[in-house]
């Protein structure tokens, strides 16, 4: 069934030429874009399209919008459970929503057991999966981290230690031990929800670190992408504060 829609698909022009300009979009980085182009094709030619899916999946893991990169990855399994590239695109997933658990168990046991020892993109998703999840639970080699060079994006495993957030009279929510914390104990381990660092000024840094922020938001404000598509600059504050007011709509999704 899959190859008869693919046959299909490909004899109609306007499809080639609407996934041509998605395609072109994500490879010029303008991820969002890319997504609501791929999320137009589905409308309009068939939600089942596991092509489209996983092109849109990649685009929603590239701005870390993990819970809809892993939406579009279990749809398509569910079309073809042996979807090699869709189960190691949920594993990602799960990496982003710190289930690394549940990461090992799937490298394991769905994807066939002779490539995990050939394959290199799958042996390395089996240690990398195990090693996240030992690191969740406090467990990191301090002097292997201390070696990473500066200024690159280094995946590793997050760690919540014995704290968390409550609402705190008077003052809105705030950290709190739920523990004695001994001196040099490891408290936290998160990456940064958006970062940019390079030979930019200050207030050239600020607004591309605000634009990273809105591109992650599902529903960012009105204002701030008409300000970014007409090159508008704005105050850091009113950005950030606008940007940060959305956050929450977009982690309910």
């Amino acid at each position: 069934m899959e190859r008869i829609f693919n046959i299909i698909k490909t004899s109609n022009g306007a499809y080639c030429a609407l996934k041509k300009r998605a395609n072109d979009r994500f490879v010029e980085g303008k991820k969002s874009e890319s997504i609501q182009l791929y999320t137009e094709i589905l409308a309009k030619f068939g939600s089942e399209n596991t092509e489209i899916l996983l092109q849109r999946s990649l685009a929603y893991l590239n701005l870390q919008i993990y819970n809809l990169a892993l939406r579009d990855a279990i749809s398509i399994l569910k079309i073809n459970p042996y979807n090699e590239e869709a189960i190691i695109l949920k594993v990602k997933c799960l990496w982003g929503l710190r289930q690394y658990e549940e990461a090992v168990e799937i490298v394991e046991t769905q994807l066939p057991e002779e490539k995990l020892e050939t394959n290199p993109e799958y042996k390395d998703s089996l240690k990398k999966s195990e090693k996240y999840f030992r690191q969740s639970k406090g467990d990191y080699d301090m002097a292997e981290l201390l070696r990473l060079p500066a200024n690159q994006i280094h995946e590793m495993g997050e760690y919540t230690g014995p704290i968390k957030v409550v609402p705190i009279p008077g003052k809105g929510r705030g950290v709190v031990a739920t523990q004695t914390i001994f001196p040099g104990q490891l408290v936290l381990v998160h990456k940064a929800f958006a970062f940019v660092f390079g030979k930019e000024t200050r207030e050239e840094q600020d607004q591309i670190l605000a634009q990273i922020i809105a591109e992650k938001l599902s529903q960012p404000d009105k204002e701030i992408r008409t300000a970014f598509s007409k090159g508008i600059r704005m105050s850091r504050r009113r950005i950030l504060r606008s940007c940060f007011q959305n956050l929450e709509k977009t982690r309910k999704l």
